[in-house]
């Protein structure tokens, strides 16, 4: 199989290659898209993109590479985009609700904009091979890292549950495809904003955020903790947010990738994921 990830490995100047590969991802999202990724052999991609079976061969490998690079690419739209909001005014100063909430209205409208990419994405990966599925899951990995980062986030300004939140971000990264799947595949597509408000109350939920929020009437000076309003009594697994500026202490994570996405061309989620790991680890 080729190396989806790394295809664009051309020099500047190379149009005839690149206007190729374009071609070949046109083919692939309409044909993968509307007919499906099984219904559709590699002839019918070449005869639709106007190219031979040896440029195929030599661009993506396969048809299994060029679905994966399809994929690849929607998926790093959908981290622009992420990264893009996190940028945005006010970010920093919204609360965990709205914040999660423009995450999602950013991601969710990136990877819909276009049905047939939302189809490829969410469902043609789908028990494709076992190489398409670690693909996959290499990408699953690096959105656990980001919204890590963003639970941690959410406990330190005392707006989700004070505990280990990774199986539960976990969790929710599948969830997140599989409600992505199922509305993918409805026959009345939901708007993207519907699906982007399940979303944010799929989050809120499992970061407890909703029961920190009622609590959140008081703070005991000696200790930092919540109160529940008019009662004197500890909310356990709440705290108060530590001091110092809550400011961009989680938004390097996508900023990081998408800066090695712009310098090195396409990405590979496993690279990715590594230096990710690195740098929460360091």
């Amino acid at each position: 199989m080729a190396d989806g990830w790394a295809v664009q490995r051309t020099g500047p100047g190379d149009q005839a290659r690149t206007q190729a590969r374009e071609q070949l991802l046109d083919a692939a999202r309409e044909l993968f898209g509307v007919t499906g990724y099984r219904e559709t052999s590699e002839a019918d991609l070449c005869e639709a993109a106007g190219v031979t079976p040896e440029v195929l061969r030599q661009e993506y490998g396969t048809r299994e590479g060029l679905l994966i690079a399809l994929h690849n690419r929607v998926t790093t739209i959908g981290l622009r985009a992420m990264e893009a909001e996190l940028l945005a005014d006010g970010m920093d100063e919204c609360s965990i609700a709205d914040r999660v909430r423009r995450l999602f209205d950013a991601y969710v409208g990136a990877v819909t904009r276009d049905p047939r990419e939302a189809r490829v994405t969410f469902v043609e990966v789908l028990g494709v091979s076992a190489v398409v599925d670690e693909h996959c899951k290499l990408w699953r990995a690096l959105w656990t890292e980001f919204l890590t980062g963003e639970a941690e986030r959410a406990v330190e300004r005392g707006e989700a549950e004070d505990r280990d939140h990774r199986v539960d971000v976990m969790v929710m990264v599948g969830t997140v495809h599989e409600l992505m799947a199922h509305h993918t595949r409805r026959s009345r597509r939901a708007r993207p904003e519907e699906v982007s408000r399940e979303l944010t109350e799929l989050a809120l939920t499992m970061l407890g955020s909703q029961r920190v929020a009622r609590a959140a009437e008081g703070v005991c000076r000696a200790c930092g903790l919540l109160l529940r309003p008019g009662r004197g009594e500890r909310v356990p697994g709440a705290r108060k947010a530590t001091g110092g500026a809550p400011g961009r202490g989680r938004l390097w994570p996508v900023a990081f990738v998408v800066r090695r996405v712009a310098r090195s061309g396409p990405l590979s989620p496993d690279a990715e994921c590594r230096s990710l790991r690195s740098a929460h680890s360091g």
